[in-house]
């Protein structure tokens, strides 16, 4: 499955281009998805798909107070099939938030400075994904170039988010809740990553759950990795965890992932 995989991502890379300075000016407007690679091939509309499940997911809430936060690839559906290494986040919950729709994606697709005082998800999401995305061809990922705004922002585009719990919470996670989701929702959830289709699943905090919600899944501990569906998936502290040294899991979260793809396939 490795050797399958590493032959499909070179494949990716090769038609990959990276996106111009004026694309970015355009991105810093906000609102503005990250333009598709020039000459695409047909992809999924992976898009639509997501709204006719959210339309069912929604169903199940029509009596609950609180928002239904939607999710998934950030950027556009080609940004997804086409970025070398398709990493999915999966995550807790999406704080309550006013305004573009209550959609993850969009409030993503808008490219914020955020004051450094605590971690912000999207600049850590963002370090990560680009590291990973990198890993494919360059040896050992720069934290400086991840934590570039342009480079961090731009990979969390290409990449995809999915909560497990749907229905916005608050500061800090219940985890009662959390397992009553995954438990009530899991055919759902289980919908979603295979619409998405990941290469990789990065479990932030949610590595327990994430071995009760897929068969044959067992994350043992943080920055543990296992395979499972045909994906590699990584389990890794959450992205606002308060205190995480960003270099430090930045530098364990590329080696774990580039240590599962030199080890040989099970």
């Amino acid at each position: 499955m490795l050797n399958h995989q590493r032959r499909e991502t070179v494949g990716r890379l090769a038609r990959f281009s990276d996106s111009s300075e004026e694309s970015y000016a355009r991105l810093r407007q906000g609102n503005t998805p990250f333009p598709s690679v020039a000459n695409s091939p047909i992809v999924p509309a992976t898009t639509s798909q997501l709204e006719e499940l959210f339309g069912r997911w929604r169903l199940r809430y029509a009596k609950t107070d609180g928002h239904f936060v939607s999710d998934g690839n950030i950027g556009s559906d080609e940004d997804w099939w086409q970025t070398p290494v398709r990493v999915l986040f999966l995550t807790k919950e999406a704080h309550d938030f006013e305004g573009f729709d209550h959609d993850l994606r969009k409030l993503f697709r808008t490219f914020r400075q955020l004051k450094q005082k605590k971690p912000h998800f999207e600049y850590n999401v963002g370090r990560w994904a680009y590291g990973l995305h990198c890993s494919a061809e360059i040896e050992s990922p720069l934290f400086a170039a991840a934590d570039e705004p342009r480079n961090r922002h731009s990979a969390l585009l290409r990449s995809a988010v999915v909560n497990l719990k749907k229905i916005a919470g608050s500061e800090t996670a219940n985890p009662a809740e959390l397992g009553r989701s995954v438990r009530q929702d899991g055919d759902l959830i289980r919908e979603q990553i295979g619409i998405l289709n990941p290469d990789v699943v990065a479990c932030g905090g949610t590595w327990k759950l994430a071995n009760s919600l897929i068969r044959g899944l067992r994350l043992s501990k943080p920055y543990s990795v296992d395979r499972a569906n045909g994906r590699i998936w990584l389990s890794c502290f959450h992205p606002t965890l308060q205190g995480m040294n960003p270099q430090n899991h930045f530098s364990q979260i590329v080696n774990l992932y580039r240590n599962s793809l030199a080890a040989p396939s099970p």
